[in-house]
């Protein structure tokens, strides 16, 4: 299986470890799924860096952080929201694997294809 696009440690099922299942879908982490935030918080801070005007090293790191979080918020927003839309589509999610940049969701109909 090729990796999915912006992911770049391995997602097979040997690498990743179990965390909960919730909402009817395993919920798996990889060995570097731990730095998933601090990239969104880094992607949040470089935003804040953008915006125009004299720097403040304090507003940037707390205005950053912020973006970071609506930036990690939205992100789970958007796996529960693929959660709901394959139940609905009839293509139910198996497994949501976080990795160290973003979600990658697993559905029954590929797992089939990948685990034979």
């Amino acid at each position: 299986m090729s990796r999915p696009f912006l992911v770049v440690e391995d997602i097979q099922p040997a690498s990743r470890h179990r965390l909960f299942r919730l909402f009817g879908v395993t919920w798996t982490a990889t060995r570097y799924a731990w730095v998933g935030p601090l990239f969104w918080f880094g992607l949040g801070i470089a935003i804040a860096a953008a915006e125009p005007g004299p720097a403040n090293l304090v507003r940037l790191f707390l205005v950053g952080v912020g973006y970071g979080l609506l930036l990690l918020a939205s992100n789970t927003l958007h796996t529960l929201g693929h959660i709901a839309a394959g139940r609905l589509a009839g293509a139910p999610m198996s497994v949501n694997v976080l990795t160290s940049t973003r979600d990658v969701n697993l559905y029954v109909r590929l797992l089939r294809r990948i685990c034979g």
